[in-house]
């Protein structure tokens, strides 16, 4: 199925070829067509339902429970906020806690090291995973040189040591 902003949009009001582009408010990723004629705006209709619904997971007070596990606390992250990353493709592996103030901690979600076929073009991605693969075989290379060093080493103060 093709996406409405992947057409030409024409103005309602003059008739006129609209700009397309993207904006970010609250950190949503809003697609847009723009009259320069007559200033008129589009949104992507799916962009501004993900931007309702963030509204209103951040107007919606959680509470949740601090358990201790360990010789830390946790605290469970309810199921309506990882639902929405998920979908808006923004899953993560780690969380970044931090004071925001005195009495307030924030929590920032990092994003994974992924690379998504949808996102990126092919060529680029092959790419990235020919150096993501070059990188992890000099990683290995490294590692073996390493270990053969620290061998060799300990040889030679076994070496030394019996001379004495």
């Amino acid at each position: 199925m093709s996406d409405l902003f992947d057409n030409v949009i024409l103005c309602r009001q003059c008739g006129k070829e609209m700009q397309k582009e993207t904006i970010v408010k609250n950190g949503v990723t809003l697609r847009s067509a723009h009259c320069e004629k007559c200033h008129k705006r589009e949104f992507h209709p799916l962009d501004l339902a993900k931007l309702r619904e963030f509204q209103e997971l951040r107007q919606r007070p959680f509470r949740v429970k601090l358990r201790m596990v360990g010789n830390s606390y946790a605290v469970s992250i309810p199921r309506e906020i990882i639902d929405f990353f998920e979908e808006a493709d923004r899953m993560f592996e780690e969380v970044e806690v931090k004071f925001s103030d005195f009495d307030k901690l924030m929590l920032s979600f990092h994003q994974q090291r992924v690379v998504h076929s949808k996102t990126l073009p092919k060529e680029i991605k092959d790419k990235v995973e020919k150096y993501e693969k070059v990188f992890k075989n000099n990683r290995e290379l490294i590692s073996k040189e390493n270990s053969k060093e620290s061998k060799e080493s300990k040889e030679a103060k076994g070496k030394n040591g019996k001379s004495d």
